[in-house]
């Protein structure tokens, strides 16, 4: 719960709290009925509700809304099940066209390889891949050298930067891989950046991970 509480209080959060729900369906085995995500989201509420500015906290209809609409796009747990389920497959089906481009590299190959296959979990929808996990993916602990791989996609135009994460903090940097999504988004798309200080905010929905 505390991960889904983290400021500010918008639907990243509630995002982060679907999640939660899915490990807790994968723990027990039972899939959450449909009708038991309000009473879900109101254990949300009751928390989060006291952390809101006072001209929000009289909108939890809007917040339950935005939940309802989040809930249907987390697919994977929170923990390391999607990107174990990526590695399985990576190594299971053959490359992606991009691995072409480096025929003498295979840490760069594996790389993109697994990354194709987060995005297809995906959809249209971001995804989540810090350094600690890319080094995981290559076999290696040294974060350096896997975060210089990375960049390198960014630079060669196989991933997209959608949101930067926070060095030495618990946000992974956010990736689409264009040529893996179903409608693909133009390479050129610039990353979008935040600055500034974060306010409290209720915002509409976005594809999520």
């Amino acid at each position: 719960m505390a991960l889904a509480l983290t400021y500010p209080l918008d639907e990243e959060c509630l995002f982060t709290f679907s999640r939660a729900l899915l490990t807790l369906q994968a723990t027990t085995g039972k899939r959450l009925p449909k009708g038991e995500l309000e009473n879900a989201f109101n254990l949300w509420w009751a928390t989060a509700q006291p952390r809101l500015p006072a001209d929000q906290q009289n909108r939890r209809g809007e917040f339950l809304f935005i939940f309802l609409d989040t809930y249907p796009k987390a697919k994977w747990p929170l923990g390391a099940q999607a990107l174990q389920e990526a590695i399985h497959r990576a190594d299971r089906e053959p490359p992606p066209p991009d691995c072409a481009r480096f025929p003498d590299s295979p840490s760069i190959q594996r790389l993109i390889a697994v990354c194709f296959q987060l995005q297809r979990f995906q959809g249209t929808s971001e995804f989540w891949l810090g350094c600690r996990d890319a080094a995981t993916i290559l076999g290696r602990n040294d974060t350096k050298s896997a975060a210089k791989l990375l960049h390198g996609l960014v630079n060669c135009q196989i991933l997209i930067v959608t949101k930067p994460g926070k060095p030495g903090g618990n946000q992974a940097t956010r990736y689409i891989y264009p040529a893996a999504m179903p409608t693909t988004i133009p390479a050129t798309q610039s990353p979008s950046t935040t600055s500034g200080t974060p306010q409290p905010q209720l915002r509409s929905s976005a594809g999520h991970s």
